[in-house]
């Protein structure tokens, strides 16, 4: 089996994280500055370095009013179809619900006694909830 790569998709930073080939273990990756002018190529090497099969993309469904976010979820998801067909890299993208994954992974970085100041850094908590979105999506579709 492929790995399966999870996102986190944020303005600022970008959280990914990276099944095995088994798809019982994950492992969050550094995170991607979303504005950083090598992140479209950061991106798509992570995906052509590990074997992606797939990737789940965490969007947020957690309420009824339109998500500030999903307008640049979707632009982010047409740029990412668009340079992977580029890259000769044919697969699929799924959806997730990924409401509060960063949330709980602030919460389960203080369950497993993350100090304080490990868990304020930027891109550590985005790296986690990537993890989250993934282990969910394939909890449910495993």
């Amino acid at each position: 089996m492929k790995r399966i790569l999870g996102i986190d998709f944020g303005l600022e930073r970008v959280g990914i994280a990276i099944s095995d080939e088994l798809h019982i273990a994950i492992a969050p990756q550094p995170t991607l500055l979303y504005n950083s002018e090598n992140f479209w190529n950061d991106l798509l090497c992570v995906v052509s370095l590990n074997d992606i099969g797939s990737i789940v993309v965490g969007v947020p469904y957690d309420d009824d009013e339109e998500h500030p976010l999903r307008k640049h979820i979707e632009r982010f998801l047409i740029i990412l179809k668009n340079n992977l067909k580029k890259q000769h890299i044919n697969i699929p993208i799924h959806l997730y619900d990924e409401s509060f994954s960063s949330i709980e992974a602030a919460e389960l970085m203080i369950n497993i006694g993350k100090k304080k100041k490990l868990r304020s850094k930027k891109g550590i908590k985005d790296g986690v909830a990537a993890g989250l979105i993934l282990r969910n999506y394939m909890n449910a579709y495993s």
